[in-house]
């Protein structure tokens, strides 16, 4: 079983709004918000790593309401739209 934290804690509230698993590599990317904060992170299923890729309590501006169902990743960039922000990438190396 795998949990999230933020400084040390565990996630307030928190809701997965968004996965995408990458077979080729296994690892499955996860969109979650919180309370606190939201947070773009993978978790390798081959070596039980968790990586955070982005935390933030305010850049990603997640929304519960509105879920992450448009994403795509080309070579490392991951791309993702909420229909509520702007169409986004990141870079997972």
């Amino acid at each position: 079983m795998v949990s999230l934290t933020y400084e040390g804690s565990a996630l307030t509230n928190a809701t997965c709004i968004g996965a995408y698993e990458d077979g080729t590599n296994e690892t499955i990317y996860w969109f979650v918000t919180s309370d606190n904060v939201d947070i773009i992170a993978s978790f390798n299923t081959r070596t039980q790593a968790v990586i955070y890729h982005v935390v933030s309590e305010t850049i990603l501006n997640f929304n519960s309401e509105y879920l992450i169902n448009g994403i795509d990743l080309i070579d490392n960039l991951l791309f993702f739209t909420d229909n509520y922000n702007q169409p986004r990438r990141i870079d997972v190396k």
